[in-house]
């Protein structure tokens, strides 16, 4: 018996590796090693800051066109804002997730390895997410369900193979509500919970959301909160330091002030868009079922209160976050802000199981039928294509690189961000321009003569012509990226 039970373990054990492996091979087929958009080249170019030693940057177009300071907005690349100091611009984006790129490449160099740290913490969060499972108690197979659940989330791995924070704030607060569940066993936990999510507000500072969770966790024992509260507090100064430094004030960040993100308007509208992608990519078995696992007696009522307030304290924010379903802009994609929620969602859906499907076949059924939706989603929605469409900037900027003449004034977007972090070369920004102030710069002193070229998406073209008229003339194509050139 126990012979049998130990082969069993080792067979358990076997699986569970070769699965992990096959979802790292998974993510390394299919994620992408290029600074592509906003996010991605925000957060590389903040990374090769602190590489530099300061992440603060002059913005060189300026001094060598003879302009003010009134002008730095236009040449300011995506993934920027501007810094407390004239003529400066510093990272759009918290410095927490460029730190760990930043650590990736002293560890490995910048060529690769920078881009390995969004698939080490999505296998972290999987680890991260099978362990509070088992804080709460569930069986170990319904706990691997859990993580199993969230490795398929469509919005889980269209963030895992990119170089984004999302993934990375799913691990630090997950690892926070783990140390959590375990400060009142050791003092230890209960500093290391402090800690953690100090981090995990230098990942993201919405990640802040959490401390109710946490106090739950914790059962609001006062000495064990206190000793997280020492935990974070080195690095609470710190991040409070680096925002006086860059934004002006320990309270702002690259966002702005508080009060500026929240559009509060239309959040009724947003809980319905937010429950309607949810419903579909998590199927109605997860959202909003799991919130049954508050009125499910046979869990203690501080776990049945646990799990609604971690993934509510996130939903409600984002129903009021400015930059999620602004016009008609009604995109699943928009539920990576709650990535960091989803494994209460998971969790509670598995308690519930437990709890109210007492036939096996039946319970795993259930779970297939979820983890099948993610899976079908996830390759219906393009993952498959990411990469192709991510290496589409590198190879555009080369490419336009080799074609653009020397000196010349270059009008770009979405791909300023890339241009900067491959090549240096500032761009200016047409969406940061209208038509008056347009021929204002062309008949500034420093500007008046040189070539003007664009370096932009086919579907940008409209928006170009519209912020900075004239007559664009088509010079090439490279993959959906046009070059063009002003001629009048």
């Amino acid at each position: 018996m126990a012979a049998n039970f130990g082969q069993n373990a080792a067979v358990r054990r076997a699986a569970i590796a070769l699965a992990l492996i096959v979802y790292a091979a998974f993510l390394l087929r299919y994620m992408s090693f290029a600074a592509a958009g906003t996010d991605s080249s925000g957060y590389l170019n903040a990374a090769r800051g602190l590489e530099r030693g300061h992440v603060t940057v002059r913005v060189t177009p300026l001094g060598r066109l003879h302009l003010d300071d009134s002008w730095r907005e236009l040449f300011m690349p995506v993934g920027f804002a501007p810094a407390a100091e004239r003529g400066m611009i510093g990272p759009f984006y918290p410095l927490g997730y460029p730190l760990h790129l930043r650590a990736a490449a002293w560890a490995g160099g910048w060529r690769l390895a920078p881009f390995f740290v969004t698939p080490l913490m999505a296998l972290l969060s999987l680890w991260a997410t099978y362990a509070v499972a088992r804080e709460l108690d569930l069986p170990d197979s319904y706990a691997l369900a859990a993580a199993g659940l969230l490795a398929v989330a469509p919005t889980f791995v269209m963030q895992a193979v990119q170089p984004m924070s999302d993934v990375t704030a799913v691990f630090w607060c997950t690892f926070a509500i783990l140390c959590a569940l375990r400060a009142n066993r050791s003092a230890r936990w209960a500093v290391a919970c402090g800690v953690v999510f100090a981090v995990a507000v230098w990942v993201r500072p919405s990640n802040m959301l959490l401390i109710p969770a946490i106090g739950i966790a914790m059962r609001g024992r006062v000495r064990t909160l206190a000793l997280a509260v020492a935990g974070s507090l080195p690095l609470a100064i710190v991040l409070m330091i680096v925002n006086k430094s860059l934004y002006g004030s320990p309270f702002l960040t690259g966002y702005g002030g508080v009060a500026g993100l929240f559009d509060w308007h239309y959040p009724l509208e947003r809980v319905p868009l937010y429950g309607k992608w949810l419903a579909i990519t998590e199927t109605p078995l997860v959202f909003p079922a799991a919130f049954f696992v508050a009125i499910d007696r046979r869990i203690p009522i501080w776990q049945r209160v646990l799990l609604p307030v971690w993934f509510a304290a996130f939903f409600i924010f984002f129903c009021c976050y400015y930059f999620v379903f602004n016009g008609s802009d009604d995109a699943w994609w928009y539920l990576r802000f709650l990535l960091p929620a989803f494994p209460a969602l998971l969790i509670a859906t598995m308690l519930l199981v437990r709890d109210n499907v007492p036939r096996r076949a039946l319970a795993w059924a259930l779970i297939a039928v979820i983890a099948a939706t993610g899976i079908r989603l996830t390759f219906f929605w393009g993952v498959q294509r990411m990469r192709i469409q991510e290496h589409t900037y590198p190879y555009a900027v080369a490419w336009a690189e080799r074609s653009l003449p020397p000196g010349a004034l270059v009008a770009t977007m979405q791909m300023s961000g890339a241009f900067y972090y491959y090549t240096g070369r500032f761009t200016a920004r047409y969406d940061n321009c209208d038509p008056v102030h347009f021929q204002r710069l062309r008949a500034q002193p420093g500007v008046a003569g040189l070539k003007w070229y664009a370096v932009i998406f086919d579907w940008e073209e409209g928006r170009l012509n519209l912020q900075m008229p004239g007559r664009w003339t088509r010079l090439g194509y490279c993959r959906n990226v046009m070059l063009l050139r002003l001629d009048s």
